[in-house]
């Protein structure tokens, strides 16, 4: 399956950037292009929002270097962001009915890809620091599972900069509170096992429980006892890349049991959000706001 989506990706893109393509569609879209500190952000979107986006992109990179141990850009492999006007637009060029973005690695170029549309709660910006954190993870720590990557990319899209002064992350994702209400969890023994080729990352509404999820996990592991959830989580992601068992490893790492955790009331709290504990739209978690950040650039 993964084969598959990145040989049509590369296809894509490769009929995108061809010549021909260009001349066909050059004269019913106007492209243009800006170049950032770590982007070429290309599309047939508004120069407003190409602009916007690509300011905000580095903005992130910026604040989340801070707060993402060890993520960092590899500056020999470039980043081109190409950003579509709508669906329609986009579609051609997707690698599932399913995305409304995608990041691609390479060891030459890295591609990430959007709409500028919005889809229900997520608009172009929530999209983009999406897979942007797919980015600073792939080239800061190299593959990691599902359950974190798409985890710790939901957690991050929420960023907001607050009058480009304040930062605010880990504000709640409303879409992915009303699936944990509607649906059953997915137990922690198999949201790890969980690999790129499963049906719980593929598969339509499978794939919408295991996205809300491993967000609901992810922002209780970063977000609980001090930061001592998160140390733990790094532990376990260090033994598990080392491939010790997956159950050995979390139960070194966490000193539970996937049933131990899975029941702690903070965890069971998480995985049951609601909007009388946690408005969607406000801020939430000052541990993990920034006021005045002194890096921050506009």
């Amino acid at each position: 399956m993964l084969l598959k989506r990145l040989t049509v990706f590369l296809a894509a893109i490769s009929i995108l950037l061809s010549g021909s393509w260009w001349a066909t569609h050059a004269a019913r879209d106007s492209w243009i292009s800006v170049r950032s500190k770590h982007l070429f952000v290309v599309g047939n979107a508004g120069e407003k929002e190409i602009l916007q986006l690509a300011t905000r992109l580095e903005q992130f990179c910026d604040v989340v270097s801070h707060v993402f141990p060890g993520a960092a850009l590899n500056e020999r492999v470039p980043t081109t962001v190409i950003v579509f006007k709508n669906d329609d637009s986009y579609r051609p060029f997707k690698t599932s009915e399913n995305n409304a973005g995608y990041f691609q690695p390479g060891q030459d170029v890295n591609y990430i890809t959007l709409s500028i549309e919005s889809h229900a709660d997520q608009d172009s910006i929530n999209i983009g620091f999406h897979e942007f954190t797919h980015l600073l993870i792939n080239t800061s720590i190299g593959s990691a599972p599902p359950w974190f990557n798409e985890g710790l990319a939901e957690f991050y899209s929420t960023l907001d900069l607050n009058n480009d002064r304040k930062v605010v992350i880990g504000k709640p994702i409303s879409r992915h509170i009303a699936l944990l209400h509607r649906n059953s969890l997915i137990p922690l023994r198999t949201l790890f096992q969980v690999d790129y080729q499963s049906p719980h990352y593929n598969q339509g509404d499978k794939q919408s429980v295991f996205y809300a999820e491993t967000w609901a996990l992810m922002h209780y592991l970063i977000s609980n006892r001090g930061g001592q959830r998160e140390k733990q989580m790094w532990k376990f992601l260090d033994l598990v890349k080392t491939n010790v068992p997956t159950e050995q490893a979390f139960q070194s790492a966490f000193e539970t049991t996937f049933e131990g955790l899975e029941n702690a009331p903070s965890l069971h709290s998480a995985r049951h959000l609601s909007n009388d504990r946690i408005q969607p739209g406000t801020e939430t978690k000052a541990r993990n706001e920034i006021s005045d950040y002194p890096g921050f650039r506009s």
